[in-house]
């Protein structure tokens, strides 16, 4: 299994596991909690085939098996015994019985472990027993809601990241101008531009990227004065080129503390 197939696979057992009922697929109805909780069956698979090469046949077609075994978890809200997978795996031929039931249960052991990593996901892998209809309802919404806040705030961090490192590469793109290096400097304007590609990319919800503020504080702060210390560098006068330089890294400076504090505020 490569890393498509297993992001391929993954998004198959989330939309077979949000069609079922269940805490965990009333949770997952959320675009942000759909994405993390498939990111962690991805890396589940993705390693967990790398180390035993003998279930990649039969995890291929295991997709729907799997997300009824992750919604019987949530619902016994404790490790099962993982029969209907190790049936499942065993009926395709390519594994014994006793293989098939070592590895489900081994499989989904470590889909349970890497849930309860992810905010908000431990209580609801825990018995809430004597819990009311509405109490569950209640629960499972402050369930959902913790863990789509914790998922926007590791993205927006992410962003943050790609932010800083376009920043980074405009000021590297202007060192590498006063040096005389025209092919370092575009590729690492090249960089740059990729890099806050990247950052809105899939992102378009997330308040960071969607800010008009931070968008034209970076064409302020860091792309204008990229460009002034472009024209500086092409002029010939070293004195300009250096105060155009200097100030391209007080604006990269700038621009830092900003997405900085307002990530401190979100």
């Amino acid at each position: 299994m490569d890393p498509f197939s297993a992001g391929a696979f993954a998004k198959s057992v989330v939309t077979a596991l949000s069609a079922l009922e269940g805490p965990i697929a009333a949770v997952i109805k959320r675009r942000l909690v759909k994405r993390k909780v498939r990111k962690s069956i991805e890396r589940v698979s993705l390693k967990f085939v790398a180390e035993h090469p003998a279930t990649a046949e039969a995890m291929a077609d295991s997709a729907e098996a799997i997300a009824h075994e992750l919604a019987r978890l949530a619902e016994a809200g404790r490790l099962a015994d993982a029969q209907a997978l190790a049936e499942r795996w065993a009926a395709t031929g390519h594994l014994s019985q006793d293989d098939a039931r070592w590895y489900a249960d081994e499989y989904v052991q470590r889909l349970h472990d890497e849930l309860l990593k992810i905010d908000g996901f431990r209580p609801l892998l825990e018995a809430r027993a004597g819990l009311t209809a509405a109490e569950e309802l209640m629960f499972i919404a402050e369930s959902m809601r913790r863990i789509e806040a914790s998922a926007r705030a590791r993205d927006e961090q992410e962003i943050a990241v790609l932010y800083f490192e376009a920043a980074k590469a405009y000021f590297q793109a202007a060192l590498a101008l006063i040096a005389g290096d025209a092919s370092g400097a575009m590729r690492c304007e090249y960089d740059a531009h990729s890099l806050i590609d990247t950052a809105k990319l899939g992102r378009a919800s997330l308040a960071l990227v969607n800010s008009k503020e931070v968008r034209e504080r970076f064409a302020e702060l860091v792309e204008r004065r990229f460009d002034y210390a472009e024209v500086a560098c092409a002029s010939g006068d070293p004195a300009e080129a250096q105060r155009a330089v200097g100030a391209l890294y007080e604006g990269c400076e700038a621009f830092r503390a900003l997405v900085n504090e307002r990530l401190r505020a979100s």
